[in-house]
């Protein structure tokens, strides 16, 4: 999709008032961004400038299926090139979603009447 293809279903999008059910904006991240998609080695990469090391094979078991068929984390599989890929800001948003669970779940956020 070129970035005049973007604008046309936004400029629709704004003059309907709403966000058609399949449309590429709505998919969009929460911020509002085109997707970024990283391959198992940009990831690692990008874990790594936030300090969490991983070597190449911990970063593959996050993309393998259990026996449920699911994943640890949202990859999938590029339909044109045919390997695995993860949005970047839903990448961002596992580890944040994750910090903020272990945060109200812990004793430094509980009100204690001492």
């Amino acid at each position: 999709m070129t970035d005049e293809d973007w604008e046309d279903t936004e400029k629709q999008e704004r003059r309907d008032g709403r966000l058609p059910e399949g449309s590429p904006t709505r998919k969009r991240s929460v911020a509002g961004q085109r997707p970024h998609y990283l391959d198992l080695e940009e990831a690692r990469q990008l874990l790594a400038e936030m300090n969490i090391h991983l070597t190449p094979r911990q970063i593959k078991r996050s993309s393998d299926m259990n026996a449920n068929g699911k994943r640890k984390l949202p990859w999938f599989i590029d339909p044109i090139e045919g390997r695995l890929k993860i949005d970047r800001n839903a990448l961002l948003s596992a580890y944040f979603n994750r910090q903020v669970e272990a945060e109200r779940n812990s004793d430094l956020w509980s009100t204690r009447k001492e």
